[in-house]
């Protein structure tokens, strides 16, 4: 069972309403951000930092506005 809400995030600016679903994985979890029509995948590293962990065409994806959504979600929990 997933859960889906609507994440604010503002870069340079602007304000984004970015649709967010957290997907349950075994004990954990792992955040999809749909951004630019790329699903992107977050989850926390060994230090209980989020990172992506595919972003297959990230040269398209804005590396700003991915670590404001970084930042948005580490202020969140």
């Amino acid at each position: 069972m997933s859960d889906t809400f609507s994440l604010p995030v503002e870069y340079l600016g602007s304000n984004y309403e970015l649709p967010l679903t957290i997907v349950p994985i075994g004990y954990s979890y792992q955040i999809q951000i749909v951004l630019d029509g790329q699903e992107l995948k977050f989850e926390k590293d060994e230090e209980g930092k989020y990172r992506v962990i595919n972003a297959s065409d990230s040269g398209k994806t804005n590396t700003g506005l991915i670590q404001a959504i970084i930042t948005t979600l580490e202020s969140l929990v």
